[in-house]
């Protein structure tokens, strides 16, 4: 089971490893600082979904990549999905609904288009995977092959060198004929027939032998619900397309709408070049293009979703009990709203009586007097001092000196 296969593509586990480690930080940091800040316990709805979109998001697409690694290393070539498979399949298609959902609340706080987007994402994992439909029987329109004809001197010109024209000259019964000697070429017709192109030999991808080759990595053209190709094409460019259109629709009111077409933009150069370069350099050339494309687009995708969490926790503060009013201490009081300094909940104390000063603060100092005056005669040496809360109908205040 983890034996290194001798088809393994070392360069692509790679990629799909960094690409996991970056996820993995992303998850860690964003945890992390909300244990700290303690955002959820403030009950702000809006913030809690997000936040769990955002963390799933992360997690599935870590598991994704890391799964992806596994395939490409122990099963680079599998035929037939096995249970890791449909979970592979289903973590990315469950990753690009998540961000889909949160873009959707972050942009248009539609919990509508949320739950639209978990549905697909649930619907394909749960139903149409597991079920390996090849929908190519059901529906005429889709191609079951597909051809390109090259003109021969095109093909003499710049093709002569690919390791894959000797199998293309079989193909098309023409092995007999030199490039290089020939002054005229027949048209060389490229026929896609649905094979699996990682499980066949690059310099014989259009040998009519390998006809019944097949696997559920790079099949083209394929339209089975179980085939990665399935799920970059029919799920991966139609999401990345409706992401796309909504950070272009926002881009004039919406602060990261443009950063988010400047990821997806990039998304789709990974999702359209990986072919060509597959084309080129085979299925491990097209896989490492279509990571290091897409490196820089997920973690702008990433560093939108940070931010927007940032500003929904920043709304936060705003629904708490606790007044903005900052008093500067000096000969005449002056309330200022523009820079507001406010406690975390950790950090927030109420005092019934008495003055009594935190022990453990070492920057501020959280004191509760009877009046606001006798805060300001021990926070003499402050700058500031912040009401922090103030009980109604009692003779107790809470205050911060800095």
């Amino acid at each position: 089971m983890f034996s290194l296969d001798r088809d393994a593509r070392i360069s692509n586990a790679i990629g799909d490893c960094l690409l996991g480690l970056s996820h993995l930080y992303a998850l860690i940091y964003i945890i992390r600082r909300e244990r700290k800040k303690r955002c959820l316990s403030r009950r702000n709805t809006k913030y809690i979904l997000m936040y769990w979109l955002v963390c799933i998001y992360l997690g599935t697409l870590l598991s994704f990549q890391l799964i992806g690694a596994y395939f490409h290393l122990f099963s680079p070539n599998p035929a037939e999905a096995s249970m890791i498979w449909l979970i592979y399949l289903g973590a990315g298609c469950v990753s690009a609904m998540f961000y889909g959902a949160a873009l959707s609340l972050d942009i248009f706080n539609s919990k509508i288009a949320v739950f639209c987007w978990l549905s697909f994402g649930f619907i394909y994992s749960f139903f149409f995977a597991p079920m390996s439909l090849d929908l190519a029987r059901y529906i005429s329109f889709l191609p079951q092959k597909f051809s390109l004809k090259l003109p021969g001197h095109f093909a003499h010109q710049y093709l002569q060198n690919m390791i894959w024209m000797p199998s293309a000259l079989v193909f098309n019964q023409l092995n007999n004929l030199s490039l290089d000697q020939k002054n005229y070429l027949p048209p060389i017709i490229l026929e896609f027939d649905g094979r699996g192109y990682a499980a066949t030999p690059f310099h014989s991808v259009f040998d009519p032998k390998y006809a019944d080759t097949f696997d559920l990595v790079a099949a083209f053209p394929c339209w089975r619900t179980d085939s990665l190709p399935f799920l970059m094409l029919c799920v991966g460019v139609i999401a990345n397309t409706i992401h796309l259109f909504i950070c272009i629709a926002t881009r004039n009111r919406h602060p990261r709408a443009r950063a988010n077409i400047t990821a997806h933009l990039l998304m789709f150069l990974a999702l359209i070049f990986m072919p060509v370069a597959m084309f080129f350099g085979g299925v491990p050339l097209g896989i490492d293009l279509m990571h290091t494309c897409a490196a820089p687009g997920m973690f702008l995708q990433a560093q939108s979703c940070f931010t927007a969490l940032t500003e929904h926790f920043d709304s936060t503060l705003d629904s708490t009990d606790y007044p903005k009013i900052e008093q500067r201490h000096s000969s005449t009081t002056e309330i200022s709203q523009k820079n507001h300094h406010l406690l975390t909940e950790k950090d927030t104390m109420f005092f019934s009586t008495g003055l009594r000063r935190r022990p453990h603060t070492s920057e501020s100092h959280v004191l509760a007097a009877d009046d606001l005056n006798a805060a300001y005669s021990v926070c003499n040496d402050s700058k500031y001092v912040t009401v922090l809360a103030s009980s109604n109908g009692a003779s107790s205040t809470a205050v911060r000196c800095h």
